[in-house]
């Protein structure tokens, strides 16, 4: 083989690949948008399983969590550990960086993150990449609402915006992520968030490094839940505007906290 055609063979095999990353990336989203009452349910659990299993950054030992709903959007964001390049990848692709067989993680941005797009087909992305000399940020626009040929040209855009990533000084109080829905189907927005808060309490038990969630409403309502001690018989409370509570972690028994723990979100709400 020479080497011109050793290189046009690589050139062609790469240029396969994204097509095929383009066409994973239709197909499953076009199953979540076909299918949104189970998306619905679904979605917020693969954003915080993404944010868990990115483990806390160096200096905490747990993840915090924000949920808010705009009046034209929703956000999500967490100050779990930064990005690291494959992971971010793996996000482009809509393939998964999970460690084969990790006991530690459920899955990180696998295909499981693209039923997300069931609240809209554009998701507005800012986040910090840890390269391991230093962290940069990134802002891409995933766009996923045309056809194959249209999410390809999406990848090569958000390939554009990595080069133009710019290094970060300092990342105190500033969110590891944030992904920006714009509003495409309230209905399903307001049923992730209503089975995200309902579930909460079995989170804070199956989920030990989840910290803090923070909910922020349309209408101003803002409540923050918060991991405590664990007691029988814990009851939640209903915050009102602004209005901080801690929640303690319910007792379990030990097969089922064991069995919740061992599945991955999704599929412990359907179970």
């Amino acid at each position: 083989m020479s080497e011109h055609f050793l290189k046009l063979y690589a050139e062609a095999r790469e240029a396969q690949a994204v097509k095929n990353e383009a066409r994973h990336i239709w197909t499953k989203i076009r199953e979540a948008r076909g299918s949104p009452h189970d998306a619905a349910v679904r979605w917020p659990f693969e954003l915080l399983q993404n944010a868990i299993d990115s483990g806390p950054r160096e200096d905490r030992n747990s993840v915090d969590i924000t949920l808010t709903d705009k009046s034209d959007s929703f956000v999500f964001e967490h100050d779990g550990a930064f990005f690291k390049t494959h992971e971010l990848a793996a996000l482009l692709s809509g393939g998964s960086s999970k460690e084969f067989e990790d006991p530690k993680t459920t899955g990180r941005f696998g295909t499981g993150f693209l039923v997300t797009h069931v609240l809209a087909p554009r998701v507005q992305l800012v986040g910090l990449v840890d390269t391991g000399d230093q962290i940069e940020r990134v802002d891409l626009l995933l766009d996923r609402g045309g056809g194959e040929d249209s999410i390809l040209q999406n990848i090569q855009h958000c390939n554009e915006a990595i080069e133009r990533a710019m290094r970060v000084l300092t990342v105190e109080g500033a969110p590891s992520a944030r992904f920006t829905y714009a509003h495409d189907d309230v209905a399903y927005l307001r049923e992730g968030l209503e089975t995200f808060r309902q579930t909460l309490p079995y989170l804070f038990v199956t989920r030990p490094l989840l910290g803090d969630v923070r909910l922020e409403f349309d209408k101003g309502t803002v409540e923050t839940w918060q991991p405590g001690l664990s007691f029988p018989g814990c009851s939640a409370m209903r915050s009102c505007k602004s209005e901080t509570f801690a929640f303690a972690r319910p007792v379990l028994s030990t097969a089922l906290s064991a069995s919740l723990t061992q599945k991955p979100l999704a599929e412990q709400l359907q179970s």
